[in-house]
């Protein structure tokens, strides 16, 4: 079995990850018998605690299990594989990376708007986040409310690439919307970052905006992670005990 090296980040979520997708294009089949954790280590060249571990997180999650002679491929359809288990397994390192863009964009598209925003603007960014503020209640309406907020500092900032490239990286989010939605906490501090964002545009501290909004995406990002890691926690349970 010939299998990628692995890169030094992230070491035991890519290790999860190939071997997955090992098993989910059935190059390794259900049931048979997984290499050694010292085959594994020199193939994918990592060390043999990463592979222990990422072996233990399948085996938590029910795609291995272990046997009398060694770690086999659990005997469970792969298309069962695929629906259940790969947006646990692949999604943490996706989400991280799409907040990493939306701090780079959002934080450049907010500095943009701040430098270029009338005081008419101004009164526009506060009245659409007071009304946010009073659909807190409403899920829905509230992000659709935010997303206008940030929607208007991306035509304030009036620059075209940077609104389309902010419009990718917006649809590309809407996968995770309602895991975020989930976020009650979130949404009410939302509110109370949109004002520090404000008040920062109107002293056009520029170092402040970016605080602002590299502060509210990394608080966002760790609280998506944690949801996230709670249900992984759930399914580990589940799978343990059945």
């Amino acid at each position: 079995m010939k299998l990628p090296k692995i890169s030094k980040t992230r070491l035991v979520d890519k290790v999860v990850e190939a071997l997955y997708q090992q098993i989910s294009e059935r190059k390794i089949l259900p049931g048979e018998k997984l290499p050694g954790e010292v085959q594994l280590s020199e193939s994918l060249g990592v060390g043999r605690p990463t592979v222990r571990e990422a072996i233990g997180q399948l085996i938590g999650l029910g795609l291995l299990h272990r046997g009398k002679y060694g770690v086999f491929v659990a005997d469970i359809p792969t298309q069962a594989v695929r629906s259940k288990l790969a947006p646990m397994l692949l999604e943490n390192w996706e989400i991280r990376e799409l907040y990493e863009a939306r701090m780079i964009i959002e934080g450049e598209i907010a500095v943009l708007a701040c430098s270029r925003a009338t005081s008419k603007d101004i009164e526009k960014l506060i009245e659409l986040n007071e009304l946010m503020h009073t659909q807190y209640d409403n899920e829905q309406h509230y992000w659709e409310i935010d997303q206008q907020f940030h929607q208007l500092l991306a035509t304030i900032s009036d620059n075209q690439i940077l609104r389309t490239v902010q419009n990718s990286i917006t649809d590309l989010f809407r996968r995770y919307e309602r895991s975020v939605n989930k976020l009650d906490h979130i949404r009410k501090q939302t509110y109370h970052w949109h004002n520090n964002l404000i008040e920062a545009c109107r002293k056009r501290d520029f170092d402040a905006v970016r605080k602002t909004v590299h502060q509210s995406l990394t608080e966002s990002l760790n609280a998506l992670a944690n949801l996230r890691q709670h249900a992984f926690g759930e399914l580990h349970d589940e799978n343990s005990h059945s």
